[in-house]
């Protein structure tokens, strides 16, 4: 049973924890709860509540039509996930507030023209306040991206560069030149010269990464081998074969007047423009922009061409001749992108799919743009693959053709959203979503202690609450409904909680929909009830070894917000309130506990605080302890590893008092890292 004071018996003393070799004491020696020294500006979040204002410098579409942004949690070329989106005009910026994990250094900001065209940029964290303007220039924001790969250890003008250590080399000029690589030890070499070009005379190198900056153009030849990668955001210019056994990623202009070969083992990431005599793979080319070859190209057997479009716009590769020597070698992902033959396709490949019926060459969104299309046979292909030479591909700066033409009747719910960029495109009400937290992996999870206000004995898992919502919004960035779903994991403890949710918006203004959840009368603010006792909801505690299991209870609900705020004011941590009360006889409903700082609801008596263990009134902190403890934590994870039956946080995640001592600068990832200095697995809950 749980206890209502906090004892140092119940395992809360220092204790030595097996460990490595090597390993200092400190990092392997637990910290009594009590002691540890909490900073005063530490809120005991593993989030930060960030504000964007994000601006577009595109006039074309003056103030009336929208231009659709998105933020992204990691680049969304490569599977970073949406956390916020909404409308902006040239003179109206689209303001929001997004919740993020402290771990998170940058996000992607995306923009969406009416003309479906897009424009990314890459923005550093360094405030809680964050200002973007993006303009019509698709550059991915190349000084930041550059900057980010490796800064400079030492800089030169001189053009004999040798690198005698894996040393990062910025090689600068200020007009054309010629210059010498020497670079048999690993390392990175990067050369700015803006607007000018530098030649690359002889480059010995093994193990070495070179770094082309925007608005540099480098000639160059050679080899890019095996454990090497090139970066260009400026221009490369490939007069010799360019053999790729290492890794090219293109955000700028690569262009070869002769062969480009990707052999066994390397790979081409094209984000802008690549042009080539002839190509030959045998290995990957992901094509997320433009690439062409001007004479032929062949596929080998077991290479891989994905042609990679976004939401709203497909890719293209086009070639003269095209040949090759395997099967299912053309994928196509997002948009319908186009693979686009001008010249002859090899006879034997059509003859091929004619006879056996199951070639398989094109798989995917593609379409097959060829003057031999009536030559072609569907063995070729593999739906939704087919022949056809309109798939519609956006121009821009890093696309100077385009294809097709945009849909017409793009805009079926008349809001001023295309039906592409329009998360609801048949209901004129709303347009975009937000998520919380970590919501395409589950979301967070709310660890409680129940003795408020006592302190309890720390081990964080009378109730345990996962959770994720969605907020829709409107195309003039109001909230308009939000569909959540919470749950319970643990009740681990004998008390009779309730668990609740307020959140930021007046109560009477919303609606529910739910088989279980219920709103609250009697609040100032918008709650929601999902349940009265925990005991009813769970037989066992899920916290003690050896004792049977009982499942997860789900909450699911939907409210639907008249005259919502704007999302700006809804805000991300500020949105909601999660909370439980103690409804254990001699206790009673006004025994809510609530994450540290965190406001109690109208039914909180006020009385309690400043009693007990309670220290809110001195500290300025609801729900804050002497020492400035919590009773609750929140981490952005939804499978948040508890400790079991009365072991204190501290002493099963090793960390912990790190991170809070440090005011959460150290040990970031006390709660998810899992090697052996971060967690005494013996004194976690493992289900």
């Amino acid at each position: 049973m749980k206890i209502k004071l906090l004892s140092i018996a119940l395992g809360l003393s220092l204790f030595a924890v097996s460990c490595k070799k090597g390993e200092s004491v400190e990092e392997t020696i637990s910290k009594n709860i009590n002691d540890i020294n909490v900073p005063a500006n530490f809120n005991w979040s593993s989030t930060k509540e960030v504000s964007f204002s994000v601006g577009t410098t595109d006039s074309r579409y003056g103030n009336t039509q929208i231009q659709v942004i998105k933020i992204y949690a990691g680049d969304p070329a490569n599977g970073g996930q949406m956390v916020a989106s909404g409308s902006a005009t040239y003179l109206s910026p689209f303001n929001t507030k997004v919740s993020l994990p402290t771990t998170l250094t940058d996000v992607y900001v995306v923009k969406y023209a009416p003309d479906l065209t897009t424009v990314t940029q890459k923005v550093a964290l360094t405030t809680e306040a964050v200002q973007v303007t993006i303009g019509t220039s698709n550059n991915v924001n190349a000084t930041v991206k550059v900057n980010a790969i490796a800064a400079c250890q030492r800089s030169t003008t001189d053009g004999n560069i040798n690198l005698n250590t894996p040393e990062v080399v910025c090689y600068s000029s200020t007009n054309d030149a010629t210059i010498d690589i020497q670079a048999n030890n690993g390392g990175t070499v990067k050369i700015s010269a803006p607007n000018k070009t530098v030649t690359i005379r002889n480059f010995n190198h093994t193990g070495v990464n070179l770094v082309v900056e925007a608005t540099t153009t480098v000639i160059v030849g050679g080899e890019i081998k095996s454990d090497e990668t090139w970066t260009n955001y400026g221009t490369i210019l490939l007069n010799n074969k360019l053999d790729i056994r290492g890794t090219l990623d293109n955000y700028g202009t690569t262009t070869s007047t002769n062969t480009l070969q990707i052999n066994g083992g390397g790979t081409v990431n094209n984000h802008c423009k690549l042009y080539m005599n002839d190509f030959i793979n045998d290995n990957i080319l992901n094509n997320y922009s433009y690439a062409i070859a001007s004479n032929t190209t062949r596929l080998n057997g077991g290479s891989k061409l994905n042609l990679i479009g976004n939401e709203i716009s497909g890719v293209m590769f086009e070639t003269k001749d095209f040949n090759k020597g395997g099967t299912l070698v053309v994928y196509g992902t997002g948009k319908t992108s186009l693979f686009k033959v001008t010249g002859t396709i090899d006879g034997n490949m059509i003859l091929d799919a004619r006879q056996t019926s199951n070639s398989q060459i094109i798989t995917g969104n593609v379409q097959l743009c060829t003057p031999q299309a009536a030559n072609i046979p569907n063995g070729f292909f593999v739906a939704p693959a087919a022949l056809g030479c309109d798939a519609y591909v956006a121009s821009d700066s890093c696309m100077p053709t385009g294809n097709g033409t945009a849909p017409a009747d793009n805009d079926r719910d008349k809001d001023g959203v295309s039906n592409d960029l329009d998360a609801y495109p048949d209901d004129a009400t709303k347009a975009f979503d937000t998520y919380t937290v970590n919501y395409a992996n589950g979301g967070s999870t709310i660890a409680f202690e129940d003795n408020w206000p006592s302190k309890g004995d720390y081990d964080l898992n009378d109730v345990v609450l996962a959770y994720k919502f969605k907020i829709a919004t409107s195309a003039q960035n109001k909230v308009v409904d939000i569909t959540a779903e919470y749950t319970l994991k643990a009740t681990g403890g004998d008390f009779q909680n309730g668990g609740g949710i307020e959140f930021n918006i007046p109560s009477g203004s919303a609606t529910i929909t739910s088989s279980s959840a219920v709103l609250e009368s009697g609040q100032s603010k918008v709650v929601v009830v999902l349940f009265n006792n925990s005991r009813t909801q769970q037989t066992t505690w899920n916290t003690k070894v050896g004792e049977a299991i009982s499942p997860n209870v789900t909450y699911s609900f939907t409210l639907k917000l008249t005259d919502g705020p704007l999302i700006s004011t809804f805000g991300g941590n500020s949105a909601q309130n999660p909370f439980i009360w103690n409804g254990t006889n001699t206790y009673g409903r006004g025994y809510e506990t609530h994450l540290y700082g965190k406001t109690p609801t109208t039914k909180a008596t006020s009385s309690l605080f400043g009693t007990r263990d309670d220290a809110s009134i001195s500290t300025g902190n609801y729900y804050s302890t002497a020492n400035k403890l919590p009773w609750a934590i929140e981490v952005p994870i939804a499978n948040f590893v508890y400790p079991i039956e009365r072991i204190a946080i501290s002493d099963a995640y090793l960390k912990f008092a790190t991170w809070a001592e440090s005011a959460g600068a150290n040990a970031p990832d006390w709660y998810s890292n899992t090697s052996e200095s971060y967690r005494n697995t013996t004194k976690l809950f493992n289900r």
